[in-house]
């Protein structure tokens, strides 16, 4: 005996728990998830798979193709499905809306030195180009000033600290 085929749509809403009413976060309940922690759904048959951010197909189903938008979330719930709690955006307003709630501090300023992030100063650079010059190996350069390899090269080459 087969059983009838369940359309997408209804094993996309199977995975969705709304049991706590329309107000709260619809959390996907399937086992998929990405790195970030949204939940991902499997989705268009045989010819053609593809998977789906769970919330952006939960967009799709209830509002249509978001096009080339962001679906975010209010909620700050990666695995919420709840259509009430998503809204369309741009990657700057999901970035913008990161660092409003306090999730992601603003982009680090400045070059070189005044950078928050530089683990080197002008002089260290200045250095290691010098030490580059007069023929010694780029590996012993790294390993004295306890940066990668690969950051040395691209300090030499000036595709850093130009």
């Amino acid at each position: 005996m087969r059983w009838p085929a369940r359309s997408t749509s209804e094993r996309f809403w199977e995975k969705v728990d709304n049991s706590g009413g329309p107000d709260s976060c619809w959390p996907f309940t399937g086992r998929a998830r990405t790195e970030n922690g949204y939940g991902v759904f499997g989705a268009g048959g045989n010819f053609r798979p593809r998977n789906w951010i769970a919330s952006r197909f939960a967009w799709l189903e209830t509002n249509g193709d978001p096009g080339p938008l962001f679906v975010l979330h209010r909620c700050d719930n990666p695995i919420c499905c709840n259509p009430t709690h998503l809204f369309l955006g741009t990657q700057a307003d999901n970035i913008a809306d990161c660092i409003a709630k306090g999730r992601k501090s603003t982009p680090p300023v400045g070059k070189g030195e005044s950078n928050p992030g530089a683990k080197l100063t002008r002089q260290e650079v200045e250095n290691i180009r010098r030490r580059r010059k007069a023929g010694e190996q780029i590996k012993e350069i790294a390993l004295s000033v306890a940066v990668s390899k690969s950051q040395v090269e691209r300090i030499v080459y000036g595709r850093h600290w130009r």
